[in-house]
This record gives structure tokens, C-alpha cells and sequence, in this order.
């Protein structure tokens, strides 16, 4: 039997093109891998780009003033406007539009001439001034005139106006504010109810915090509705209440609240539509778009 031998030497050529393949593997990983990034960054980017698509017009950086006489009343600073078509999750319409505003700072100045008989009260004429100041917002139609009139004729109706960030302060004579903040707020139905919605902050002139996560400013009722709980003071109440900003600056409880019709209608229309077209998906599809709930 012959004897073992030991394994020959690889030679040097071997190893520098087994060197050089293995950097050519790891240069095309590298490449893969960033295309592969811009690939995703890529389809990010036109979901971002579809969110900021507009109809009649997109403005930036928009600062308005009015004066009355000589008095400053209302100041408007709005990052971004974008007029476009109303947006669903599924759909959009054609002749119903929305407006969208993103991080608005309304500041209203009330005078000893415009302030009412009483010294506090929220000044809903110069709110309304406020949304009418903001370019498209004087077009805006209740609704209903949707469901009334023949939409055939394309009556290009402005039926909300959203927020992404909106910060609202009433500055009154006396040198005190009454500030409200929401991450997110609307305008829709008959345009006579403000909805601010998450992470909602109100200071009183008097100093008096609330926090909550819904609120609706109701022009009709002339007060604060909190649908759903709020804490004031850091203490927390549970149930739906109603409040006025009386003469002295504070929140006034009413015993009952009123009844704030608050949603908007053409939502809860959809809401409708999308609840008998998911009530008729087998239990898979409907996982698919989120619903556990029961059929």
C-alpha cells in the first residue's frame, strides 16, 4: 500500500481568482442591496407624492392679516393648503371637494369694540371670518345641497375642510387667551360645528386645562361639547358633557348636554356602503381589510 502524501500547495493564481470572486460576490450583495433600498424608498415616495395631489390649487406657507380700522382682528398662518378632490380610503369623487390644511394657527384679537355685552365667549362671527380668509373656504357648501340638487352639472361642491395640526387662540382684551389645539380637526356638514380630534388641548382664560381626545366646538349651542370623556384639571370625566365659557373666563357645566349633531353626513353614507359591501366577504377578505369584528 502506498504511503500517504500530504495535500499539494493551492497555488497562488487559485487563490487570487477565489479571492477575486468572493469580492465580486460581496460588490454585487452591496449593489442588490441598494437597489433593493431605492426600490422601497421609491415606493414610498409616490404614496407620498399621491397624498399631495390637488385639483384647483396647492399653496405654501400662507400668512394672512385683517385688520378693523386700525385693529388688528385676525391673523391666519397655514403651512400648506391643498384644494383636491373629497378622498375616501377606497375611492375619490369627481364633483365633491375638500380642502386640507396642514399645521394652521388661527390668532383672533378682539378689541373693546368687537367684544359682546359679555367679557368672555368664544367670537364664533370671527371664526367663521377665519375659515372664509382661507383661500377656497369661501365656497364652502352644506352637504346636503349635494343630495338636493342634480350632481350631473358637476356643482363642484367644497363639503370639509380638514386640519393636520390646528391651533386656534382668542386673544381678549383683558390680555388673557382662550387657546385650542388638535392634532387633527374638520369642517363638514352645515359648517357650524369645529371637530378637534386627538391629543385635544383647551387652556381657559382663566387658566383651566382640559385634555381629551374629541371635542366639538358647536356654534349653534354656543359652547364646548366633549363627547366621550375629558380630564379637567387632571381630574377625569367620564361621561358626556357640555360646557359654556361663562363671563368670568371659566367652563360652565350645563346639566344636560345638547344634542350636537356633529358628524359629517356624507361619511357616515360611505360607513353605510362599506358595512354592506364587508357584511358579504367570507371571513378571510375580511381579515384582509382589518374587520375581526362580527358579521
Amino acid at each position: 500500500m502506498a504511503p500517504s502524501q500530504a495535500p499539494s500547495p493551492v497555488p497562488q493564481r487559485v487563490k487570487r481568482v477565489l479571492s477575486g470572486l468572493l469580492l465580486a460576490l460581496f460588490a454585487a450583495w452591496l449593489v442588490c442591496s441598494a437597489v433593493r433600498s431605492d426600490g422601497e424608498k421609491s415606493a414610498v415616495q409616490p404614496r407620498a407624492a399621491a397624498e399631495r395631489t390637488y385639483d384647483k390649487f396647492r399653496a405654501g406657507n400662507v400668512s394672512l392679516l385683517e385688520y378693523d380700522q386700525n385693529d388688528l382682528t385676525i391673523r391666519l398662518s397655514i403651512e400648506e393648503i391643498i384644494h383636491r378632490k373629497r378622498q375616501t380610503p377606497f375611492f375619490e369623487y369627481q364633483n365633491v371637494k375638500e380642502l386640507r390644511l396642514r399645521s394652521a394657527v388661527f390668532d383672533i384679537y378682539l378689541s373693546d369694540a368687537s367684544s359682546s355685552a359679555e367679557k368672555y365667549g368664544i367670537p364664533f362671527h370671527l371664526l367663521e371670518r377665519c375659515i372664509h380668509l382661507v383661500p377656497g373656504a369661501e365656497k364652502a357648501s352644506p352637504i346636503g345641497s349635494y343630495f338636493e340638487e342634480n350632481t350631473d352639472g358637476e356643482p363642484d361642491i367644497l363639503s370639509r375642510i380638514q386640519f393636520d395640526r390646528l391651533a386656534v387662540k382668542i386673544h381678549y382684551s383683558a390680555g388673557t387667551v382662550l387657546e385650542l389645539a388638535a392634532e387633527k380637526a374638520f369642517l363638514g356638514g352645515d359648517f357650524k360645528n369645529l371637530v378637534l380630534e386627538g391629543n385635544v388641548k383647551i387652556l381657559t382664560p382663566k387658566g383651566q386645562a382640559v385634555r381629551t381626545q374629541q371635542a366639538v366646538i358647536s356654534r349653534k349651542y354656543d359652547g364646548i361639547l366633549f363627547p366621550s370623556g375629558h380630564f379637567l384639571q387632571g381630574t377625569f370625566e367620564k361621561q358626556k358633557s357640555f360646557y359654556r365659557l361663562s363671563a368670568d373666563g371659566r367652563l360652565a357645566p350645563l346639566p344636560l348636554p345638547p344634542d350636537v349633531r356633529y358628524a359629517d353626513p356624507l361619511a357616515a353614507k360611505e360607513q353605510e356602503l362599506y358595512d354592506r359591501i364587508f357584511k358579504k366577504l367570507p371571513p378571510h377578505q375580511r381579515i384582509m381589510f382589518g374587520i375581526t369584528g362580527p358579521e
